[in-house]
């Protein structure tokens, strides 16, 4: 959000999100990944209660909209996905025209970015064959917060910050981020301890609460 003037703070890292890279991804964590990058085990600072996520709505947008997004490939990895032609170092401006899923509206969905890297020696779990290119890869993710289907929701702008939790034994507050409209009222963040996993009751609440307001955008690409 920083590149284009959003007021959060600076993640220079922003085009490396690569879940800690393809040995800490595959070897130390079975694949898994954070949401938006982040290694596995964390620390998650590009998610509800990090460091670089703070609500901040980037786009609003129409029900079943046909949007235009904008990618800056900085190194094209030998990419698994297909992408215009290029050498390993080339920049690459990719612009594709995506219709978000007709019936989905949220004050803050989260619309991912997930490239899969093509650069690693490795095996073909089904075929054995072994190859650069071949078997779990590298990959790299993004993640913005947009809303669907809420014109009132402001553009731009931190959220306030509200009460969460109590957090025992310490006795220090935790704080979410509400986005309020005049239909509906929603959890979008949590603090970072609980955003950790820490507390079953907690994270019960938060998971309910949580799984009503954000959903994984899936989008279909359009000729």
């Amino acid at each position: 959000m920083w590149r284009v003037h959003f007021s959060n703070p600076p993640n220079y890292d922003d085009n490396q999100l690569f879940c800690g890279g393809v040995a800490v991804q595959w070897h130390q964590n079975g694949g898994k990944c954070g949401l938006c990058g982040d290694p596995w085990p964390g620390p998650r600072e590009n998610e509800a209660g990090g460091r670089y996520a703070n609500g901040i709505v980037t786009r609003s947008y129409e029900v079943g909209q046909v949007i235009d997004v904008y990618i800056e490939l900085t190194a094209n990895h030998k990419r698994s996905l297909p992408v215009p032609d290029g050498a390993y170092s080339t920049k690459l401006d990719i612009n594709l025209r995506l219709r978000l899923p007709q019936g989905l509206t949220c004050v803050a969905c989260v619309f991912q970015w997930k490239y899969n890297a093509g650069n690693s020696w490795g095996k073909d779990p089904v075929t054995g064959k072994e190859c650069v290119g071949c078997g779990p890869q590298e990959q790299f993710y993004g993640c913005a917060d947009v809303a669907i289907g809420h014109k009132e929701m402001q553009i731009g702008l931190v959220p306030k910050r509200y009460p969460w939790y109590l957090q025992d034994p310490d006795s220090e507050w935790h704080y979410g981020v509400a986005y309020v409209s005049s239909d509906t009222a929603a959890i979008s963040g949590a603090g970072r301890t609980l955003a950790e996993g820490r507390g079953v009751s907690e994270v019960a609440l938060f998971t309910m609460l949580f799984a009503l307001c954000v959903r994984r955008l899936q989008l279909i690409a359009i000729g």
